[in-house]
Order: structure tokens, then C-alpha cells, then sequence
């Protein structure tokens, strides 16, 4: 890697983590299981379907109802709130524990839940020595772009 590339790098990594949790965001549960943080505005729609529960403290889906949540991301999506993307992901309280339930990845943001996703970099050997290609989100994308 070139001198103070890294340097660059790290700068770059430290600017994309930047959020601060649960910050103004309430805790978002299915039952007892914290799987997100969301926006009071968005608890206030959240409060708005039967088997959600919205307080000052947190919002929960009944534990019995974890189903609802794709159902409620989409008439969400439905109404122009975010986009769905017809893409699901697991949910889950934590790494490695099992699936509550399961979202599309266009609510992933609206509803503060951890996703982790696959991202190719690489070594390329140049005439001026080897170096790291990062690849770069697109500008234009709708979530996280750059």
C-alpha cells in the first residue's frame, strides 16, 4: 500500500461509522429481543398496526406476531415511507442467535436493524508495486451511497 493510504483509509472507515447508538432512537423488539433502533416519528407509524406497542421507552412487536414485521415493512413501502427492494433479510437479536423473523433490505435503515453484507476488495500488482483496490459505492445509490 502506498505511504498514507492507510492513513486515508482509516479516515474514510471512521467517517462511515458514525452513528451513534440508540442516540435519539428507541429501542425496536420483537418481545423481549432488541433487534433495531428507530426515529420517535417512525415508532409513532410503527404504533399505528394492532400488534405493535409504542412507549417513551421502546416499541415492540409481540413476540407472537414477529411474522407481521415483513407485512408491516411493506405496507409501509406501500405507502412511499422506503422502497421495497423484494430482497429479505434475516432478523435476529444478535450475531449467530436465531432468526425472529425476516425484513427486505429497503427497510433495513427505517427500522435501525444491524444487516451485514459481503464486499470484495483486492491486491493489485502495478509497475509501481502492488496495491489495494476498495471498491466505492455509487454516488447515487439510495442507501449508503459513496
Amino acid at each position: 500500500m502506498l505511504p498514507g493510504a492507510m492513513s486515508t483509509l482509516l479516515r474514510h472507515i471512521t467517517a462511515c461509522n458514525n452513528a451513534t447508538l440508540p442516540g435519539d432512537r428507541l429501542p425496536l423488539r420483537i418481545g423481549a429481543a432488541t433487534i433495531g433502533y428507530v426515529r420517535p416519528a417512525f415508532a409513532a407509524r410503527l404504533a399505528a398496526f394492532p400488534t405493535v406497542t409504542a412507549s417513551a421507552e421502546a416499541v415492540t412487536l409481540a413476540a407472537h406476531a414477529a411474522a407481521d414485521l415483513p407485512v408491516i415493512a411493506r405496507t409501509l413501502a406501500e405507502q412511499g415511507v422506503m422502497r421495497f427492494r423484494r430482497e429479505a433479510f434475516d432478523v435476529r437479536a444478535a450475531p449467530e442467535t436465531p432468526v425472529l423473523t425476516t425484513i427486505d433490505r429497503g427497510a433495513l435503515p427505517h427500522f435501525g436493524i444491524q444487516a451485514e453484507g459481503i464486499h470484495l476488495d483486492g491486491l493489485v500488482h502495478t509497475p509501481d508495486g502492488p496495491q489495494l483496490w476498495i471498491a466505492r459505492r455509487a454516488a447515487n445509490k439510495a442507501l449508503d451511497p459513496g
